[in-house]
Protein backbone atom coordinates (compact mmCIF):
# COMPACT_ATOMS: atom_id res chain seq x y z
CA UNK A 1 0.00 0.00 0.00
CA UNK A 2 1.41 3.44 -1.15
CA UNK A 3 -0.13 6.93 -0.52
CA UNK A 4 0.35 9.79 1.97
CA UNK A 5 -0.87 7.51 4.62
CA UNK A 6 2.68 5.72 5.00
CA UNK A 7 0.67 2.82 4.95
CA UNK A 8 2.93 -0.41 4.34
CA UNK A 9 2.10 -3.79 3.88
CA UNK A 10 4.94 -6.70 4.27
CA UNK A 11 2.94 -9.64 3.24
CA UNK A 12 0.10 -9.87 5.00
CA UNK A 13 0.69 -7.58 7.89
CA UNK A 14 0.79 -3.69 8.07
CA UNK A 15 3.30 -1.03 8.87
CA UNK A 16 4.20 2.63 9.18
CA UNK A 17 6.68 3.45 7.09
CA UNK A 18 8.25 6.96 7.11
CA UNK A 19 11.36 8.55 5.43
CA UNK A 20 14.04 10.64 7.05
CA UNK A 21 13.81 14.24 5.96
CA UNK A 22 16.41 15.53 3.90
CA UNK A 23 17.66 18.21 6.29
CA UNK A 24 18.22 15.48 9.03
CA UNK A 25 19.31 12.52 6.87
CA UNK A 26 22.74 12.54 7.44
CA UNK A 27 22.95 12.96 11.17
CA UNK A 28 20.01 10.35 12.05
CA UNK A 29 21.04 6.58 11.86
CA UNK A 30 18.71 5.40 10.25
CA UNK A 31 17.47 5.81 6.17
CA UNK A 32 13.42 5.54 7.25
CA UNK A 33 11.29 4.75 10.18
CA UNK A 34 9.31 1.71 9.66
CA UNK A 35 7.25 0.36 12.50
CA UNK A 36 4.32 -2.32 12.44
CA UNK A 37 1.10 -1.91 12.99
CA UNK A 38 0.48 -5.30 14.20
CA UNK A 39 -2.63 -6.02 12.28
CA UNK A 40 -3.86 -7.71 8.78
CA UNK A 41 -6.96 -5.50 8.84
CA UNK A 42 -6.76 -2.49 6.55
CA UNK A 43 -9.32 -0.51 8.36
CA UNK A 44 -7.95 -0.90 11.49
CA UNK A 45 -4.10 -0.13 10.08
CA UNK A 46 -5.88 3.07 8.51
CA UNK A 47 -6.31 4.10 12.57
CA UNK A 48 -3.03 2.77 13.84
CA UNK A 49 -1.00 4.31 10.98
CA UNK A 50 -2.41 7.98 12.02
CA UNK A 51 -1.32 7.66 15.12
CA UNK A 52 2.04 6.12 14.79
CA UNK A 53 2.60 9.21 11.91
CA UNK A 54 2.59 11.72 15.14
CA UNK A 55 4.71 9.47 17.09
CA UNK A 56 7.11 9.41 14.74
CA UNK A 57 6.46 13.20 13.61
CA UNK A 58 7.65 13.65 17.15
CA UNK A 59 10.70 12.13 16.89
CA UNK A 60 12.02 13.29 14.13
CA UNK A 61 11.45 17.21 15.30
CA UNK A 62 12.98 15.98 18.39
CA UNK A 63 16.04 14.94 16.65
CA UNK A 64 16.16 18.21 14.58
CA UNK A 65 15.68 20.27 17.58
CA UNK A 66 18.64 18.36 19.39
CA UNK A 67 20.82 18.94 16.22
CA UNK A 68 20.61 22.40 15.67
CA UNK A 69 21.14 23.71 19.68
Amino acid sequence: MTGRTRLARRGAVFYQRAAIPVDIKDSYPKAEEMLSLKTKDRAEALRLVRIAAVEVDERLAKHRRRITL
